[in-house]
């Protein structure tokens, strides 16, 4: 074939038709993601990525380097090169829009795709799967390619009002009816719009969410699309997405100790929770550790992703087989929609020189060179060791920096396996700004006294992020110390995690141990807080009220 164009280009201009009447229809191809796609929302506020489908998997390309040859590929590598060209060819059916009004049409024309009779969710498909024809006879684009919700509280309905500028950009006039299609957590009133050829129409919309319609589970996506129909058949939609949470009003107060604050090891102590709001909510009980201040608004180059809050622990007494375990709780200012954007880590440093020789580090197990899969655990690690093998891969690649071949062979080949001591489980509330780490004390590195000598922190690994670590201000320049004997803590029998439902209200009953800590209450069911300005609801610390003074 290539021989016969080659010498029809000799005698003059050749065209190609490839229109064919044969079509291969393997709609397990074009419309079913692979199992290695990524899933969204984005990681720290919920909105909506991806974007949009395109096809990746099992795509021929050329093979770089070797002239003819093919190479079969997989992956974003493949995805993004063809919406490369998709907005090269609507540069070409669109020229006089600008970059975002083409995203607008590639977006707002896609079609919606599925597995098994089941749609896929926004936040897997986007708005659907690019359909390169559909978008360069697009009629009409939207100045909001999509409506992205976020981390958003609902206590029982919540109507969010919108503006959307719409754009004929077709030369006929366009009457559409507008609809919503998808959860039934999602509602919205049909509505209609008429746009001259060339003009700009503005259509309010008013989406009620209804937390009666989630599942029992505290989070739940709600999304799916704004659709416009002429005569019947859909022009344009715009994907929604909320991460909603299905909100708590729980209060705690009343921290009461039986006791004078002189005598008060051992003695009685209660704590009232009362759950105003509509809906169960949890409440889980730690140590004080300290809070810290808000960061100041930072300019837009900085993260304010990652700020430390509140912290706390507790010690639960040892079972058969394993030593006593410590919990740590980390509370942020901001919540996470997935905790894979922040990494806690205690630096133990039992001797006291300012070198760590243990790191307990709360993270996902795929940010850590060398181990499997994308679950969350606590990681014990010999930090002494994690140094030496970090020493030697940074010697191998010095050593091997003049030689690419090396240099290519010791690509991914970080690895501290051998430096692990321990995992254990990790508690994640994603969507909220609370998270669990859990380790066997036994196994932690001790001061003399039996204590452990730690630095708290918070690492936002984003690398476009400039600063990399939070801790409290206490800590700053001196580690904190706590005790692994169990009543040298503030408050005993605290309890695992405790579920309040709404309109309901109780009493604990704890003892008052030998430490002078508050109490440290978290709500992560309850109202969260994005803003930069104030502060949620999710934690308050106690100091008790001695009533025998």
């Amino acid at each position: 074939m290539q021989k016969k164009v080659k010498e029809a280009m000799k005698a003059g201009d050749v065209t190609l038709d490839f229109k064919t009447d044969e079509k291969i229809e393997k709609p397990e191809l074009i419309d079913t993601l692979t199992d290695f796609t990524s899933k969204g929302p984005r990681s720290i506020d919920g909105a909506i990525k991806p974007e949009i489908s395109a096809p990746g998997d099992m795509v021929i390309s050329a093979a770089k380097g070797r002239g003819k040859e093919t190479v079969q590929m997989s992956g974003t590598s493949m995805a993004a090169p063809h919406m490369s060209g998709v907005m090269a060819l609507m540069k070409q059916a669109h020229p006089g829009l600008s970059a975002e009004e083409l995203k607008a049409v590639v977006m707002g024309t896609a079609k919606t795709i599925g597995e098994k009779g089941t749609r896929y969710s926004v936040s897997l498909q986007g708005s659907g799967r690019v359909q390169a024809d559909v978008a360069a006879a697009a009629k009409v684009i939207s100045d909001v390619p999509a409506m992205s919700l976020g981390e958003i509280g609902v206590e029982t309905k919540k109507t969010i009002r919108r503006t959307i500028n719409l754009k004929n950009i077709s030369n006929e006039k366009l009457d559409l009816a507008v609809s919503f299609d998808g959860s039934e957590s999602v509602s919205m009133p049909s509505a209609s719009v008429s746009i001259n050829a060339g003009s700009t129409s503005s259509l309010t919309v008013n989406l009620t969410l209804d937390a009666s319609q989630m599942a029992n589970e505290r989070i739940r996506e709600m999304d799916g699309w704004i659709k416009f129909s002429k005569d019947g058949q859909e022009v344009y939609r715009i994907p929604v997405l909320a991460i909603a949470h299905k909100l708590s009003n729980i209060d705690a107060k009343d921290l009461k100790v039986e006791s004078s604050s002189l005598d008060s090891s051992g003695a009685a102590a209660t704590l009232n929770l009362q759950n105003d709001g509509k809906n169960a909510g949890e409440v889980l009980l730690f140590n004080s550790l300290g809070n810290d201040e808000r960061k100041p608004n930072a300019p837009s180059f900085m993260s304010g992703e990652c700020d430390l809050q509140t912290a706390g622990y507790r010690i639960k007494p040892a079972k058969e087989g394993q030593g006593p375990v410590l919990e740590i709780a980390v509370k942020l200012f901001k919540p996470m929609t997935t905790w894979n954007s922040c990494d806690i880590s205690l630096l133990i440093d039992a001797d006291g020189d300012g070198v760590a020789e243990q790191e307990l580090l709360g993270s996902n197990m795929a940010s850590i060179p060398g181990q499997q899969g994308d679950g969350f655990a606590t990681t014990l690690l010999d930090a002494a060791k994690a140094r030496q093998l970090r020493k030697a891969l940074e010697d191998k690649i010095d050593s091997a920096k003049n030689d690419p071949a090396k240099l290519a062979a010791l690509k991914g080949t970080e690895d501290y396996s051998d430096a692990i001591i321990d995992q254990q489980g990790m508690t994640v509330f994603n969507n909220s700004s609370v998270v669990i780490l859990q380790m066997d004390a036994s196994k932690l590195v001790q001061t003399r006294e039996g204590a452990i000598a730690f630095r708290l922190l918070v690492s936002h690994n984003e690398q476009s992020t400039v600063e990399l670590d939070d801790t409290l201000s206490t800590m700053d320049k001196a580690d904190r110390r706590i005790s692994l004997r169990l009543e040298d803590q503030s408050f005993l029998d605290l309890p695992d995690t405790l579920t309040l439902g709404g309109g309901e209200s109780t009493q604990l009953n704890l003892v008052k141990g030998d430490g002078k800590d508050k109490l440290l209450v978290l709500m992560p069911s309850n109202l969260f807080s994005q803003s930069n300005l104030y502060t949620d609801s999710q934690s308050v610390s106690l100091s008790p009220n001695y009533l025998g003074q």
